[in-house]
């Protein structure tokens, strides 16, 4: 009786639920209503189980997307520590963005490797994000851009050149991305070893 009413339960609660989701495995409402009983139970049960497959395989990738990432954010540090002098530029944005002032980003990049951060605003009382920008250092030249853009292309990226003697007194120049328009002010950074 316990049995019965188990199944029970759970084909009236998988009839009611489809009436409003769709039919699992793909099926069209017109093969659907050919399944008997059992036959709809397997076939909720197999979507089921393609649907936990579908979930397990989602969250490895982003498991090992975010491993991929902790590792860059790694080299990266690494790569700052170990920079000698003229190999690593800070740069602090200031600008506007739709008419609204951006708070001071921050962007720190080393020779041939991108860095990014977020862009923020005030509008009334709120902070809103604006955007990421990414910027990149090529030892004479750094790109501000608004898309990781390994073409550094005129459309997504506005360039700030200078020697290292431009950088080492600090360079300010106006960029312009995306809706946004400010300054860049950008300088060598100097590590312990590198004096």
């Amino acid at each position: 009786m316990k049995k019965f009413n188990f199944i029970f339960i759970w084909v009236f609660l998988l009839l009611s639920l489809s009436g409003c989701a769709s039919n699992p495995m793909g099926l069209s409402d017109s093969e659907w209503s050919l399944l008997s009983t059992e036959e709809k139970i397997q076939a909720r049960k197999q979507q089921a189980e393609i649907d936990l497959a579908k979930e397990i395989e989602r969250n490895e990738r982003l498991r090992i997307q975010k491993e991929a990432e902790l590792r860059e954010i790694e080299i990266m540090n690494a790569r700052r520590d170990s920079a000698s002098f003229g190999e690593r530029v800070q740069c602090v944005l200031r600008g506007v963005y739709r008419d609204y002032q951006i708070e001071p980003t921050p962007l720190d990049m080393v020779i041939g490797m991108w860095d990014s951060s977020d862009m923020f605003y005030k509008r009334n009382s709120s902070v809103l994000n604006a955007g990421e920008v990414y910027g990149f250092f090529d030892g004479q030249t750094v790109s501000i851009c608004s898309i990781k853009d390994t073409s550094l292309s005129r459309s997504n990226c506005s360039n700030i050149v200078g020697t290292t003697r431009d950088y080492k007194k600090g360079l300010n120049q106006a960029f312009s991305i995306r809706n946004i328009s400010g300054r860049a002010y950008c300088t060598l950074t100097y590590n312990r070893h590198s004096r």
